[in-house]
């Protein structure tokens, strides 16, 4: 076994591809507002029965109420109601650890329950389910789930709920082609003391609206795929091998 380490350079030689940016998504409702009936100010989109909402009537009741997860000044998205067609989704896509305080809305508890939303034009669909919570009186502790790392649309269904101090990190939306590369550290990859032939692994993601198809070169003797293709709105796992010596390397996309 030798200690093998590769400062790992990744140059991105793609025509007309734009390296993607994760940032940070956080959510208090304190400056949100209904700016006319169930339409939150902050962009969210009211979905019905896996439309996005246009003026039905009903018992349609997500509201920006009073009393928020610390109790001091401040607010919290709330529904009263317990209509499983009913949803709110948030219009980013978001990745990694979504975390958020959660409560019931009155004095019947409830539940929370999230899932991942499809994008046609400006209409959003309900999909699978990621994960859900009860709620009770109390806040209690910060709750979380794994979104990973590719990029979801989360739609939230409250039943009888509070929620409040969402937040997750971002990927920017990209019309077209996109990359984004995830598993090295500030363009770094070390291996430290591994075997000769053992691997390290890089995640390429296309967080855009177009298939891309990326190719691969190294030097110092590290070796991978000369290609991948990756499809819009997937990803693929790049696997380097490290060399039978100490060395110093680059990977190129």
């Amino acid at each position: 076994m030798r200690r093998i380490t590769l400062i790992f350079a990744l140059l991105l030689s793609l025509m007309g591809v734009t390296q993607v940016k994760a940032g940070t998504f956080t959510e208090t409702f304190d400056d949100v507002t209904v700016t006319s009936r169930y339409l939150l100010s902050n962009g969210w989109v009211m979905v019905h029965n896996g439309g996005n909402y246009q003026g039905f009537g009903g018992s349609y009741d997500y509201q920006i109420k009073s009393g928020n997860y610390d109790g001091n000044s401040g607010y919290s998205l709330f529904c009263s109601y317990s209509d499983a067609n009913e949803y709110v989704v948030i219009p980013t896509k978001l990745t990694g650890t979504f975390s958020y305080y959660a409560r019931r809305a009155e004095s019947s508890n409830g539940t929370i329950t999230f899932f991942e939303a499809t994008k046609n034009g400006d209409t959003f669909t309900i999909g699978s389910q990621l994960a859900t919570t009860s709620t009770s009186s109390s806040w209690g502790d910060q709750k979380s789930f794994d979104l990973g790392t590719s990029g979801k649309y989360v739609a939230i269904q409250l039943l009888k709920s509070r929620i409040d101090q969402i937040t997750a990190s971002t990927i920017d939306e990209v019309s077209g082609p996109a990359l984004m590369v995830t598993g090295d550290d500030n363009g770094t990859l070390n291996f430290g003391m591994v075997n000769p032939g053992d691997t390290k692994d890089l995640t390429l993601m296309n967080p855009g609206t177009e298939a891309i198809t990326v190719n691969i070169t190294t030097t110092g003797g590290f070796t991978t795929d000369a290609s991948k293709t990756i499809a819009a709105g997937g990803q693929e796992t790049l696997a380097i091998a490290a060399p039978d010596e100490s060395a110093t390397g680059t990977v190129t996309i």
